[in-house]
């Protein structure tokens, strides 16, 4: 026979709910509060992102992270010309056509943060790198300066830009553009980012 010990059976007229004192406490304190037209308890633990309640939501979208992305590349004897596009394509050199280097696809809406770049060889002078991005069309996107850089000084094989930020919608494509007078001779390079996708 089955366990029917816990069925949600609604108490007798007349009777009373003893509230246990932990509980009272917390209300008490404002560390809980109780949403009488749902009949539940919220500010409790972990609430799930995207509550209507200010408190819980402030709280999840806290205990979120990035999530790391690779956001272009080159392999080999890697070459990055002035005027010219790089993606997630892992060419040999940089293409001036943005659609030909494999550019990176959101795949829901969110904000791109946290940029690095690594490379194999040091800049021989300073380089200075911006990304692009295409929102989704048929036909291709048109893809537009974003307003984020990211420079690599003379001498240096890495760099990060950790104060831009990009929001992408779901098919937004991205690229990074060489704004730079002279080729940067990489060898193999990557860009990497911090992707946070917006709260459900």
């Amino acid at each position: 026979m089955a366990d029917k010990s816990f069925v949600d059976t609604p108490l007798p007229q007349g009777s009373t709910v003893v509230t246990p004192p932990a509980v009272l406490a917390a209300l008490a304190a404002n560390v809980v509060a109780v949403d009488v037209n749902n009949q539940r308890i919220i500010n409790l633990g972990q609430p799930i992102i995207g509550t209507t309640n200010a408190a819980t939501a402030q709280y999840a979208e806290g205990q979120r992270s990035d999530i790391p992305v690779l956001l272009a590349g080159l392999s080999g004897a890697g070459n990055w010309f002035p005027a010219e596009y790089v993606g997630v394509g892992f060419n040999i050199t940089s293409s001036p056509t943005p659609g030909a280097v494999g550019a990176f696809i959101a795949n829901r809406a969110g904000v791109l943060q946290a940029f690095r770049l690594l490379s194999q060889t040091a800049a021989l002078a300073a380089a200075v790198f911006e990304l692009y991005v295409g929102a989704y069309a048929v036909g291709g996107p048109t893809f537009v300066a974003s307003g984020v850089t990211i420079t690599l000084q003379a001498g240096d094989f890495e760099t990060d830009n950790l104060v831009g930020t990009v929001s992408v919608n779901p098919g937004d494509a991205v690229v990074w553009l060489n704004t730079s007078a002279l080729a940067h001779a990489a060898g193999t390079l990557t860009i990497w980012g911090g992707f946070r996708p917006a709260a459900l």
